[in-house]
């Protein structure tokens, strides 16, 4: 050995040195007596807590009071609301739904009537903001003086009624012959002449082509408008999906500076422009230019409504005003007509700007039939159909009962739990939520009872003690509310996936989650946060 240390030692081998003075492996039984400590130390600050609830599960059980703050309704007042509107559309037949609705029309004109008297001048006032008058009839001014909304907010009346109120009141002046008709413009009767003439320059080689566009337009035009009617939601999800059908709805040409600018769109503007026409063709040479070309169809395209309106007639006016369109060496090098050419390209849309040879924007529509770039078009702009999910079709108003079934069927799949869970299973199948509430408040009911330990045995024990694993979460009092309302779905998916499992799978599955959260037990019993 080296001369360091203590002198006695010098002397020794390695073997002589181990054997002298390392600490020597401590005997199972002192092993035993220590881990026997822990675990009394242990029962005795859970016994100090107790197994009962934490007092704020006991608060939100026993609350009564539900109407200080938010009014929030009970787990029973919202499933009993839900069952009645169960049994309602269920009892709804074609001939009560008649009733309904014309019941709802009657009550709408009598209150419409009785507002009318209550407030003089509301009517006329509305009339005078929307109509004109001419040669005694009342013509539909092309823009009201005021948003008619803020004429009946004068009245104290909301904007739903307002609209609701405004019909009633053009219905009236139609049913005594004063509502009028306004005379085609002379704007509009030029532009159908030269529509007219377009077409004939056009010649009846054009037609079929121009034909399937105007079908197309219509057709799309329609399914958006049905399935706004059907499913608000689900048409704006599957607008709002294509990004390039968004870049479009969000573009605005400003004049001023030249360039497109993006502007963010609700999904009220949304369903507004679906329900006025989503789709739309443009003409690259504008109608009012009266060219001979505007009706072939190499000149027409498929775009948006919005982007027809927004995007290419202002700006197709200012590449035609002075020196905003200028080339250099033939070629468009200027930074703001290189932003406009790639934004055209991205939507792949031309326009024409008068003098120039061809059109600008996207060059790869020159070298194809006018009827593969409008496919083109179109299949760039179809809104993503979103298709019906595995959540939609579980009706919210079932799933507290539904739910209840699966546990059930949980507690044969998962071990074997504890009666007091399968008691708050099958009280969840009879529609019983508050008391399943009082018997499944977990973690804290599991947390009361499992075994300590890092054990293999120990580890099973809690397992069996919460065969839900980490869904047991939702099995607190807002957790079962929440259920009620609809969102146990995340329970129901979970057993499902668990359901496809073998037994060794969901316990090995089961003891590497529980592993990671070994010390949450004990942290709760020394009076500490657990951190979800």
């Amino acid at each position: 050995m080296a001369d360091f240390g203590d002198p006695s030692t010098w002397e020794m081998n390695v073997d002589q040195f181990i054997d002298s003075g390392l600490p020597k492996e401590k005997p199972q039984e002192l092993l035993d007596i220590q881990e026997d400590n822990r675990k009394g130390r242990l029962l005795d600050s859970l016994n100090k807590i107790g197994g009962g609830l934490e007092d704020s599960s006991l608060d939100f059980i026993n609350r009564e009071n539900f109407e200080n703050g938010k009014r929030v309704k009970t787990p029973e007042q919202y499933r009993k609301n839900l069952l009645t509107k169960q049994r309602y559309y269920e009892n709804l037949t074609t001939e009560s739904r008649r009733k309904k609705t014309l019941q709802d029309k009657i009550n709408l004109i009598k209150n419409a009537e009785k507002t009318f008297a209550e407030s003089p001048g509301l009517k006329e006032a509305h009339i005078n903001n929307l109509y004109r008058k001419e040669n005694g009839k009342f013509i539909r001014r092309n823009q009201p003086l005021r948003p008619f909304a803020e004429v009946f907010a004068d009245f104290g009346i909301t904007p739903s009624m307002a609209k609701e109120f405004s019909s009633i009141i053009r219905k009236e002046l139609k049913a005594d012959g004063s509502l009028g008709t306004a005379k085609e413009s002379a704007v509009q009767e030029k532009r159908n002449e030269t529509i007219k003439k377009g077409k004939a320059n056009a010649g009846p080689t054009s037609e079929p082509i121009n034909k399937k566009l105007k079908n197309l337009k219509k057709t799309e035009n329609s399914k958006l408008i049905n399935l706004l009617k059907e499913n608000p939601n689900k048409l704006v999800s599957s607008i709002r999906s294509n990004p390039d059908l968004m870049n479009q709805l969000e573009s605005v040409f400003d004049s001023k500076k030249g360039v497109i600018e993006k502007v963010k769109i609700s999904d009220d503007e949304i369903k507004k422009l679906v329900n006025n026409g989503f789709y739309s063709e443009e003409h690259k040479t504008p109608v009012q230019t009266g060219k001979k070309n505007i009706e072939f169809p190499t000149n027409k395209g498929f775009v948006t409504k919005q982007t027809n309106s927004k995007v290419l007639a202002p700006m197709n006016k200012w590449l035609n005003t002075g020196n905003n369109y200028k080339l250099v060496d033939g070629e468009v090098k200027d930074p703001k007509l290189k932003n406009l050419e790639n934004w055209l390209t991205q939507n792949k849309i031309r326009t024409k700007v008068e003098g120039a040879k061809g059109y600008f924007g996207d060059k790869s529509l020159k070298s194809i039939p006018a009827e593969k770039a409008i496919e083109r078009q179109f299949d760039l702009l179809k809104p993503k159909i979103l298709p019906e999910t595995e959540k939609t079709k579980i009706p919210g108003v079932k799933l507290a009962k539904a739910t209840g079934k699966k546990l059930l069927q949980a507690l044969q799949l998962l071990g074997q739990p504890s009666v007091a869970a399968a008691f708050a299973a099958d009280e969840l199948r009879q529609g019983n939520i508050k008391t399943a509430g009082s018997m499944l408040l977990a973690p804290e009911f599991v947390g009361s009872f499992a075994p300590a330990g890092k054990g293999i045995l120990s580890t099973i024990g809690r397992v069996a003690a919460n065969p839900f694993g980490k869904a047991v979460r939702a099995f607190t009092p807002v957790g079962l509310a929440t259920i009620a309302g609809g969102a146990g779905y995340d329970v129901y998916k979970e057993i499902k996936r668990r359901q496809e499992l073998t037994d060794e799978e969901r316990l090995q599955e089961d003891i590497e989650a529980q592993a990671k959260e070994d010390e949450m037990m004990v942290g709760a019993a020394k009076g500490g946060f657990i951190e979800n």
